[in-house]
């Protein structure tokens, strides 16, 4: 009541209006917006917001770079002949549907159709015998695969995968917000975990942060943190349910925000069907994503096709070759990379024996990241282990990863 400006949430996620009731002369200060979370959606509420030129406009995220579930990863290694070299994975979301002409107009300038070519994704199952069978057309006479509508074919041809890596995605919309809002309306601090808010005297939003990136937020690091004040905002946006939702011992949760809108964390807990004795959010599905690159020269694998959902495997539901993806990275080089997705069974049988939190003295719970080395083990050589099995058959030569 009283504000300048009114916002209108529709029915429709990727629908968000800012106006301004009041002219918005340009000598008015601006209200500042800060956003919480730099994935598809926090990118696309910045890019609403910042296009309108009502409002000025902060986008935290704590990762390396925006995108969330929609990245890649550049991968430096050391191979066998000692030499260093980065290999370009979709380690993230696969693809994506789009059937909303509003979102389309801020997704699809940086996406192309995929796959180019449809026949070279099929469905590839795990034989009774327990090898691979001949891979088959997706959505012929098959039960619908999992793994995110893959094999419906009403979206077959509305799915799309962004150009340049899955990450370019969220960053495209950034530009373009940039480009039509001018350089002073739209900030992105990549990095930046936003640990605690707290509203002050005058209804504003105080947000303070400490530095930690996702990966390097450890135990001891946490303990270590020196916060510091990210600045005071006219409204908060958190386009990160983890954020909402996550008890105070994980480092992603935005702490404080329980006390000022206790409902809302609680109502989107619920909704999650978060489990305090599992620790877990028992409607959230783990996945692990496994990226592998082997030297064609020594193996020359002649994969019949590009993507393939899998069935009758314990283990995989997923596998994709990286030179069919539209971000080009290595293509023509001596490495071939494949990205495998676990069945949500096997990360959870995992984490079983190896969480991300435990019981700490005084009743208290102790986050705890995965380290790379038991990423490296099990479960990647399960998994890669498995995919040997469902090639078996279906072409010639072997991994050596």
């Amino acid at each position: 009541p009283g504000s300048r400006f009114k916002t209108e949430i529709a029915k429709s996620r990727f629908e968000l209006r800012v106006g301004c009731s009041a002219g918005c002369s340009s000598g008015m200060e601006r209200k500042r917006v800060a956003i919480v979370g730099g994935g598809v959606a926090g990118c696309a509420a910045a890019h609403t917001l910042a296009a309108a030129g009502a409002v000025e406009v902060t986008l935290f995220d704590w990762g390396r770079a925006v995108g969330g579930r929609a990245s890649h990863r550049l991968r430096p290694e050391t191979c066998a002949d000692g030499a260093e070299r980065s290999f370009m994975f979709d380690h993230g979301g696969q693809f994506f549907h789009c059937d909303d002409a509003r979102f389309g107009a801020l997704a699809l300038p940086h996406a192309e159709p995929w796959p180019t070519d449809r026949t070279r994704l099929v469905l590839l199952s795990k034989g009774n015998k327990g090898n691979g069978g001949p891979p088959a057309p997706l959505g012929e006479s098959r039960p619908q695969h999992p793994f995110f509508g893959v094999s419906r074919r009403e979206l077959a041809a509305k799915r799309y995968a962004a150009r340049g890596g899955m990450g370019a995605l969220a960053r495209g919309i950034l530009k373009a917000a940039r480009d039509s809002a001018g350089g002073n309306s739209l900030f992105v601090k990549e990095g930046a975990r936003v640990a605690r808010c707290e509203r002050t005297a005058d209804g504003r939003w105080r947000l303070h942060g400490d530095g930690l990136n996702h990966e390097g937020s450890t135990a001891s690091a946490l303990a270590q943190a020196q916060g510091s004040e990210l600045g005071e905002f006219d409204f908060l946006v958190v386009a990160d349910h983890m954020a909402v939702a996550m008890p105070g011992w994980h480092p992603c949760t935005l702490q404080g925000l329980h006390a000022c809108a206790p409902q809302l964390v609680g109502c989107l807990r619920t909704s999650l069907g978060w489990d305090e004795e599992r620790r877990i959010f028992a409607k959230i599905q783990p996945l692990f994503t496994c990226m592998m690159a082997f030297d064609v020269a020594d193996n020359m694998l002649d994969s019949p096709f590009d993507a393939a959902a899998i069935e009758g495997s314990d283990v995989l539901q997923w596998a994709c070759v990286q030179s069919a993806r539209p971000h080009g990275g290595n293509k023509g080089d001596e490495a071939e990379r494949w990205v495998l997705v676990s069945t949500p069974g096997f990360a959870a049988n995992c984490l079983k024996a190896e969480g991300m939190s435990a019981a700490a003295a005084g009743g208290t719970t102790e986050y705890l990241p995965q380290t790379d080395v038991y990423l490296r083990s099990d479960p990647a050589d399960t998994m890669v282990a498995e995919f040997e099995v469902l090639l078996a058959g279906v072409c010639a030569g072997s991994l050596a990863v």
